[in-house]
This record gives C-alpha cells, sequence and structure tokens, in this order.
C-alpha cells in the first residue's frame, strides 16, 4: 500500500479555464512531486477530504470547501508544480473518480 500523507495547510486556487473555471492545487518548489494518478471526494462534517492517489503516493487535503469539491467534481483537479525555481511550472490534471 502506498504512504498516505494528510495536509491541512495547502493552497486551493479557482481560476478562469477557458469559458469556465477550474480548481488547481498550488505546490511549492521542495514539495514532494505528485505524479499522474486521480483524486476522490468524501464529504465530511466540515467540508469534504479530498484525496489524491497516484502509484506512489496518497494525499488527503482535509476541510476542502464546497465551491472547490464542485469544480473537482466536475472537471478533476489541476496540479501546478515545478521541480526548481529555474523552471517553469508544470500543470498536470488529475480525474476525478467516485469511489
Amino acid at each position: 500500500m502506498t504512504p498516505r500523507r494528510v495536509l491541512t495547510d495547502f493552497a486551493l486556487h479557482i481560476g478562469p479555464n477557458g469559458t469556465r473555471e477550474s480548481c488547481a492545487l498550488l505546490r511549492l518548489v521542495g514539495d514532494p512531486w505528485i505524479e499522474p494518478g486521480y483524486v476522490s471526494v468524501r464529504d465530511v462534517e466540515r467540508g469534504a477530504d479530498v484525496e489524491i492517489v497516484t502509484p506512489a503516493q496518497r494525499i488527503v487535503l482535509t476541510a476542502v470547501t464546497p465551491r472547490h469539491v464542485k469544480l473537482i467534481r466536475e472537471q478533476g483537479l489541476h496540479v501546478i508544480q515545478r521541480a526548481s525555481v529555474q523552471q517553469e511550472p508544470e500543470a498536470l490534471l488529475l480525474e476525478f473518480r467516485q469511489c
């Protein structure tokens, strides 16, 4: 089983994507790299927990707001990350799966 980490401090951003809005997880240089995978959502008392599942890791984002969750369920979650300060950011789309 892949290691599971719970994040309580993270940056989710809603921004324009063509004619609609999308939700993105913004990663800092030095954060563990997120590989292709999928996201699932579990409703909880304080909002929703969003779980990112990849072959190498499982990351849970806690207490995600309903507006963010709605976009994630509709479109998936974009991950914006960069390997180093010299490199341009890379975008990865994780599809939503109902688990």
